[in-house]
């Protein structure tokens, strides 16, 4: 996928970038379903963990919203999140 962003510099100049986001996982709910298998289906330790990373992305993984499900760059950022919390995919 690719992503072309608008830049302000601050000086009066845009700079279009373009931005390659690539992830295996198409959708955030293809995310919550492996690291639910990495905890063993174990739901309670999934609270925590939602809730962390809800206030990193702003996505929760309890009640993902329509229009996040499919955002590359808000899948790269909970995957980033989850990386951070050592969760590796």
């Amino acid at each position: 996928m690719i992503i072309v962003a608008a830049v302000d510099l601050g000086i009066g100049v845009q700079l279009k970038e373009m931005l390659v986001i690539t992830t295996t996982f198409p959708t955030i709910t293809a995310v919550l379903k492996v690291l639910t298998e990495r905890l063993e289906g174990d739901g309670q330790h999934l609270g925590p963990i939602s809730t962390r990373v809800a206030l990193r992305t702003g996505v929760s993984l309890r009640n993902i919203r329509p229009d996040q499900e499919k955002d590359p760059v808000l899948i790269q950022k909970v995957l980033e999140t989850l990386s951070e919390m050592g969760f590796k995919f």
